[in-house]
């Protein structure tokens, strides 16, 4: 089996961001060996990485994309496109509280995965909280946002 990355990023990342997101994906599954994708599917950074993993799919039919659902009600929701090829609701997410389902999502994919492509340009919120653990687990992470004060404090691949 490859290697697995995940993504978290602000919910109003700009569209701009996607050439970059693709080709930084590109390489992860061309050079880095990572057939294997964890992700939500709440604010735009999240449904931009899964425009592009559709995308790369057809370049790269090897790769797998799972969806982890932070609320079991998204197991139904028909607003999530059907682009997935498998889902999980871990169950650390299910014990933890409601209001705090996506930073246990978030703290779940970075504990499973080895590299994070990540959109975070301030040192707030659950983006730069999840980056921020991934970090401490000292794992590669990618910052596509162009703050230097936020990319200076993380670590690259």
């Amino acid at each position: 089996m490859g290697k697995s990355c995940t993504f978290f990023g602000h919910r109003d990342t700009p569209a701009s961001v996607k050439p970059l997101l693709k080709q930084t994906v590109s390489y992860l599954i061309s050079q880095k060996g990572v057939d294997s994708f964890m992700l939500g599917y709440k604010g735009n950074f999240d449904k931009y990485a899964l425009q592009v993993l559709a995308e790369l799919k057809q370049e790269y039919p090897q790769i797998k994309v799972q969806f982890i659902v932070a609320y079991v009600k998204e197991l139904n929701d028909e607003r999530i496109p059907n682009l997935f090829d498998s889902f999980d609701y871990p169950a650390m997410v299910a014990a933890s509280p409601k209001r705090f389902a996506f930073s246990a999502r978030n703290r779940y994919m970075g504990n499973c995965c080895d590299y994070a492509v990540v959109y975070v340009e301030h040192e707030w919120g659950g983006a730069y909280e999840a980056t921020f653990h991934f970090l401490n687990k000292r794992k590669h992470i990618v910052n596509l946002a162009a703050d230097d004060k936020v990319n200076l404090s993380l670590s690259y691949f």
